[in-house]
């Protein structure tokens, strides 16, 4: 039987890395003028200045309708432009990889979740 400090140091350890992720994820793109910017140019009216990075191709804002998810695609679109538009072969061929990797790992995730000796929750 897992006692109690167990799952409390589990708690912290999961709580403590879920904060050191989204700083890795989000708190670095802001401190270096990435988020300022993507927000400068998704939010300006300016056809000049609403296009994607190195190319003329203006930036596709409406996707569903709905405002929020619209502006995150929108944002997503700015942030994966040089990965996706072929300017930059090595990072095409990296997301590739990623997408090969995440495929199994989604897969294991699966499974693992369908055993019956998963029954209960993480702090159960």
């Amino acid at each position: 039987m897992v006692g109690r400090r167990t799952l409390v140091a589990a708690g912290v350890l999961l709580t403590a890395t879920l904060i050191f992720a989204l700083d890795s994820m989000f708190g670095q793109l802001y401190r270096v003028g990435w988020v300022g910017e993507a927000v400068r140019i998704l939010g300006s009216a300016d056809p000049a200045v609403a296009v994607l990075p190195a190319s003329d191709t203006p930036i596709l804002r409406r996707f569903t309708g709905w405002q929020p998810l619209d502006r995150l695609m929108a944002l997503s679109g700015v942030m994966f432009a040089n990965v996706a538009d072929g300017s930059r072969p090595q990072l095409s061929l990296y997301a590739v990889q990623f997408g090969g990797q995440l495929v199994p790992v989604f897969a294991v995730i699966m499974i693992e979740s369908l055993r019956v000796g998963n029954a209960g929750g993480p702090f159960v």
